[in-house]
């Protein structure tokens, strides 16, 4: 019932190109439409730094060229082609976008990827999620022709090392509920973007029904049971 038109959504997908774009669950879409022979490029953002942010920064530099400390440290870390990656965001006949968290570092007041002594969390204001998902979606509709779809990645985030919450549980629920906010807000104005209620289902569907979620396989509290993600994702990828 949640998924309603949101099934099948890939079931003509073998004739285009999907990216995905973020952290797990662009990972597990793309693994289950290569599955479906679908043409698929997964597009790893680490879940500790999928923020709105981040991602921001990360996509001015593929399509504007505008360089950031940010970009300039994720192509340094994971060797990134943003030519190369321009290219395949304008091959793509689908973009599937997942959200993360909304915290990024600081080392002396310059955003930075790398987490130490002296680097300082930061939240973003609902405000500043605001603007840099609608800066995202601009982006992304401004420079590719692709169909785009938005989710919220479930995993909760790993740890907490600011001083803004009592523990990482209340920063994972006002994180998670902040884009969750965010994004219903931002969709008003970008109605032809699809979100795709996955964060609904694996977060809260349960407190609604009798089963399990997280940890069902390996006792992992963080791992989504295979069995409920194969179901979920086969129903969007129409399997």
């Amino acid at each position: 019932m949640l998924l309603g038109a949101r099934r099948n959504l890939f079931a003509n997908a073998a004739a285009g190109r999907l990216l995905a774009f973020g952290s797990c669950f662009a990972v597990n879409i793309g693994r289950v439409l290569r599955e479906k022979g679908c043409s698929v490029f997964t597009m790893v953002i680490a879940e500790d730094v999928n923020s709105p942010f981040n991602n921001d920064q990360l996509l001015r530099r593929i399509f504007c060229g505008e360089e950031s400390n940010v970009s300039q440290e994720l192509q340094a870390v994971s060797g990134l082609d943003f030519s190369s990656l321009k290219s395949e965001f304008q091959r793509a006949s689908d973009i599937i976008f997942t959200l993360g968290n909304i915290f990024h570092l600081e080392l002396d007041g310059t955003p930075t990827l790398y987490a130490g002594r002296r680097t300082a969390l930061v939240e973003e204001s609902i405000d500043e999620t605001v603007r840099h998902i609608e800066s995202i979606f601009g982006l992304l509709q401004a420079h590719t022709n692709a169909r785009i779809l938005a989710s919220i990645s479930p995993v909760p985030i790993f740890g907490y090392r600011g001083d803004g919450f009592a523990s990482v549980e209340e920063a994972d629920c006002v994180s998670k509920s902040q884009l969750r906010t965010a994004l219903h807000a931002v969709l008003k104005s970008f109605p032809e973007i699809r979100y795709i209620p996955t964060f609904e289902i694996f977060r809260w569907l349960p407190a609604h029904q009798s089963f399990s979620t997280f940890g069902t396989d390996d006792g992992n509290a963080r791992h989504i049971g295979q069995a409920l993600l194969k179901k979920v994702l086969g129903s969007i990828a129409g399997s």
